[in-house]
């Protein structure tokens, strides 16, 4: 039990079991008052609160309504608030954080809708209820009343009911009374605005209070419009053209004027920002709650409300302030000066929650509207007649329900960042941050980093939403800097189940930059083995590297081969026509590849997996014709390893069940649908493949006859998935393979080789790479191709998932605001500490 003056578990009973009134203000300010201690968080626990929500959800709503009142007092004060008001506001946005996280755990919403969106009723009118008779009269009446000895345990009996029904009608009294004194209190305060809108408004000016989560010691003053002005002669700047309040901004970067005197960070005010940060957090947390499907149905209103620009001033101030503090931070911090007067603890957290919070508010409203509910015409505002005759529903809920006219403010200022200097800036923090979260650990601190999940999601959100930041990148900055990390943390993540989702959100990125010249031609710099990861020990390009990662991530993950394969092989296809050379490894590695997926046991599996064997073929394409010269070893691998090829060209053989024999699929024979492009039916690539296909099915036939096996030859196919290959679908991929460019080369340097070795003499490795670099492959190869190059297109599909990957991480960083068994989005399992992978 806590000390007098503060709150108690008699208290939290009294919670649970009666109705509590707000014009009770002593009992309420024990919560939150100078005598109020942190045995207050032991007692209002989340499961306390749960309990509260269901039992007496009423009381709920006072807490919060009390709470939030108790702010919006203490927030007007600005320049005056005492350290212990600082305090008690530090401890109410605690108060609201946990009664939040009740509110968005309730199943069917039935509280928010009744208590968040609602204007409380107006003071009840009418005659007063019937008082109880006075206990005076009750005494008179029995002794005036004679009673007979025989009937006294009758009269026992009576006068015990009737103490009953006085009891019964002192409570219902009580409760009338207390609605009329919650009403009184609320018309007292004049609340206009529904509670949803009070919460958002209070926390909001919470933002830039002097000492608590402002750094200045200026004095502030809000003028009529609802502008913060510093009351300071040195400083000229008020609202910029955007309505940036430049002078109240955390700090200064982005926007600001950065030549101004930085104040080193204070650990006390961080905390205090962590604090505030955390309760908008769960504040927009109520997509965790719902389903998938929700996720693109359900609106989240109080999201919706916060990103709308109607009302919400600060809005501007608050996105760039958070922009700020994630672009300032600097670690590890380069030397123990550094570390003493400008890092703090709580620094790092606070940089953790402000990336959160910003990606949250950016990611409100991505999913396309027509997979939203129903949306019905908005209203027009109540008027003041209407708030006193007690209509009950919320003033704007069905403004946001229309998500056409519903902007996204935070969205639209991030749009705006356009200036190449601002790019610039956001990108190299990106980088920095990706590169300092390789070494987590400071020299000067033990504190991890480890918002690189964060950041990835950051630069996808830059790279979607702006488009003049991937134009800025690609022509002004060094792709490589973010390359490595990429690379890094795929290689990293590849048997780490808990991470997958970083390393899809690597690879989508991977295929966005891929579809830019830029980027593919930097590929070409020279890799100097600085990337810290176990890789053979290779010299060649960071086009190796690229090569070398993917192949590893392909064939560690076999549970997801499927899946990753396609983006993977996409993005060194888009790649390939730019990399003026490959080494010896990565050359061996792109072969192995193409052997695993033409193998019959995977190549039949599923309808698509014919796709990866020709992106791979298109992959050799491009370097055989744009990049041969600087490619002999890709060259020699495909020479050494034209078996492959051969027997890939040749027409597959499938098991006809019914008839218990092997049936020879012509690649001639007409496909299930007409050809779109009749030029890759070429009459040379006939004759090609079809002479080769004889003398290599006579060489097949004459060893089958003495061994009874032919390893040179498919097996016949029996698919033991779902999935049966038909005639008609072998025919309709088989013939639109782009094998000839490759078919042209071995015919041509299959038999230079063969020559070459038996009269020359040329026996080592080196010796047959001169004869390639020597030979032309003038008047031998088909007119070179277009290049073709895969884009990423903006899809819903994509957009969820990114959203969906958002609130894991925002659950898994911050897994103490939430329960675990009300968290629906996705599902959560639990993985042993030595199973894990550390890096």
């Amino acid at each position: 039990v806590a000390q007098a003056g503060g709150i108690t578990v008699e208290d939290g009973r009294l919670l649970l079991e009666t109705h509590v009134p707000r014009s009770k203000t002593e009992f309420w300010n024990k919560f939150w008052g100078p005598e109020a201690r942190a045995d207050v968080w032991l007692i209002l626990d989340p499961q306390f609160l749960r309990a509260l929500l269901s039992t007496r959800p009423e009381n709920l709503c006072s807490l919060t309504v009390m709470a939030t009142r108790h702010l919006e007092t203490l927030a007007a004060k600005l320049n005056d608030l005492t350290p212990d008001e600082r305090r008690e506001i530090v401890a109410c946005v605690r108060i609201l954080t946990r009664c939040l996280q009740a509110v968005n755990e309730d199943p069917d919403g039935t509280f928010a809708e009744a208590y968040l969106w609602r204007l409380p009723p107006p003071p009840p009118k009418g005659p007063r209820p019937p008082m109880p008779p006075s206990e005076d009269g009750e005494a008179k009446a029995a002794t005036e009343e004679k009673v007979d000895p025989k009937d006294e345990g009758k009269v026992e009996a009576k006068s015990e009911e009737t103490e009953k029904a006085k009891g019964s009608v002192e409570t219902k009294v009580e409760q009338v009374e207390d609605k009329k004194a919650d009403s009184k209190e609320d018309a007292k305060v004049e609340e206009t605005k529904v509670l949803a809108e009070r919460i958002i408004m209070v926390l909001g000016k919470l933002f830039f209070i002097p000492q608590l989560t402002l750094q200045s010691q200026s004095e502030i003053v809000v003028e009529e419009d609802g502008e913060m002005v510093v009351e300071d002669e040195s400083s000229n700047q008020t609202m910029d053209s955007n309505g940036i309040m430049t002078n109240i901004l955390w700090e200064k970067n982005l926007e600001g004027n950065m030549e101004e005197s930085q104040v080193a960070p204070n650990a006390m005010i961080d905390a205090d920002r962590v604090v505030l940060l955390e309760c908008m957090l769960v504040l927009l947390s109520k997509p965790l709650f719902g389903t998938p499907s929700s996720l693109e149905t359900d609106k989240n209103y109080l999201a919706a409300l916060m990103t709308s620009a109607k009302g919400n001033p600060y809005a501007p101030t608050i996105l760039f302030s958070m922009l700020n503090v994630i672009l300032n931070f600097q670690f590890p911090p380069a030397t123990l000066y550094t570390y003493l007067t400008t890092y703090t603890g709580q620094r790092v957290e606070l940089v953790d929650k402000c990336l959160q919070v910003l990606l949250i508010l950016l990611d409100h409203g991505r999913i396309e509207a027509a997979e939203l509910k129903s949306r019905h015409p908005p209203r027009a505002r109540r008027t003041n007649s209407e708030v006193n005759a007690g209509v009950m529903e919320a003033p704007t809920k069905e403004e946001l329900e229309d998500t056409e006219n519903t902007e996204n403010i935070y969205l639209s200022f991030f749009k705006e960042l356009r200036h190449p200097t601002q790019i610039k800036k956001l990108y190299s923090c990106i980088c920095h941050l990706l590169t300092a979260c390789q070494n987590p650990k400071s020299f000067f601190s033990s504190e991890p980093l480890e918002c690189y999940s964060e950041c990835f999601v950051l630069l996808w959100k830059a790279l979607e939403e702006n488009d003049k930041f991937l134009e800025t990148i690609v022509s002004s900055c060094d792709l490589l800097e973010l390359l490595r990390p990429l690379l890094y943390f795929m290689f990293e993540c590849r048997h780490d189940t808990s991470k997958l989702g970083l390393l899809y959100s690597c690879v989508f990125i991977l295929l966005r930059l891929s579809g830019e010249r830029q980027f593919c031609v930097s590929l070409n710099k020279k890799y100097d083995n600085s990337l810290g990861i176990a890789l053979p020990s290779f010299q060649g390009t960071h086009g190796d590297l690229l090569i070398l990662v993917c192949h590893k991530v392909v064939v560690s993950s076999a549970d997801h081969l499927n899946s990753m394969l396609n983006g993977v092989l996409t993005v060194i296809s888009n790649c390939s026509p730019y990399l003026t050379s490959l080494s010896l490894l990565s050359s061996v590695k792109l072969l192995n590849l193409f052997d695993l997926v033409t193998k019959k046991k995977f190549l039949y599996s599923a309808p698509n997996n014919p796709a990866y064997a020709s992106l791979l073929l298109d992959i050799f394409n491009n370097l055989i014709q744009y990049q041969y010269a600087g490619c002999p070893h890709l060259i020699y691998a495909i020479v050494r390893r034209s078996r492959i090829f051969y027997t890939l060209a040749r027409p597959p053989i499938l098991y006809d069940e019914k008839k218990q024999k092997k049936i020879r699929v012509s690649s001639n024979a007409p496909a299930l649908e007409p050809a779109t492009d009749p030029k890759k039916d070429k009459k040379e690539k006939k004759e090609v493949s079809e002479g080769k296909e004889e003398k290599a099915q006579g060489a097949d036939e004459e060893k089958e006859k003495k061994t009874g096996r032919n390893p040179a030859r498919p097996a016949p196919e029996r698919v033991s998935s779902g999935f049966r290959p038909t005639k008609a679908w072998i025919q309709a991929w088989h013939r639109k393979l782009p094998l000839e460019t490759v078919l042209r080369l071995l015919d041509f340097l299959v038999p230079k080789f063969n020559s070459t070795t038996s009269s020359m003499n040329v026996t080592t490795t080196n010796e047959l790479l001169d004869v390639i670099r020597n030979t032309t492959l003038v008047g031998v190869l088909p007119a070179p191709h277009k290049i073709v190059v895969n884009k990423y297109v903006a899809n819903k599909v994509t957009t969820s998932w990114f959203s969906t990957f958002l609130w894991g991480v925002v659950y898994l960083r911050n897994s103490s605001l939430y329960s675990r068994d009300a968290v629906k989005l996705f599902p959560i399992y639990e993985v042993n500490d030595e199973d894990e992978d550390e890096y």
